[in-house]
C-alpha cells in the first residue's frame, strides 16, 4: 500500500474499514462509497454513486494529489467509542 497513490474501495458494503485508516496513514487518497468509518475529508472523496465513482477516480487519477499521511482515527477517540458502546465510561 505504500507505493500507492490512490486507494479506490469499489465495494458497497465495509464493516469497519480499517484499511481506510491504513490508507490515509500511508498519505494516500481514497475514492470510496459511503462505507465503513467513510467520512468527509479532503483525501477522502465519497461518491453518491456508480456514476460519480468513475468520475472522481477519473480526475484524481490525473490530479496533483498530497501525500502526506494524516490519522483521522485518533487511538484515545476509539478507545472512548468502544468504552461507550460496551458501558465502560
Amino acid at each position: 500500500m505504500q507505493r500507492s497513490k490512490l486507494f479506490v474501495h469499489p465495494s458497497t458494503f465495509e464493516g469497519s474499514g480499517y484499511v481506510f485508516a491504513e490508507a490515509l496513514v500511508n498519505g494516500i487518497n481514497i475514492v470510496s462509497f459511503n462505507v465503513g468509518y467513510a467520512q468527509k475529508h479532503p483525501k477522502w472523496f465519497i461518491a453518491k454513486d456508480e456514476s460519480e465513482f468513475e468520475k472522481i477516480t477519473e480526475r484524481l487519477l490525473s490530479a496533483e494529489l498530497d501525500f502526506n499521511p494524516v490519522n483521522i482515527f485518533a487511538i484515545r477517540e476509539t478507545i472512548n467509542k468502544y468504552a461507550s458502546l460496551y458501558g465502560i465510561d
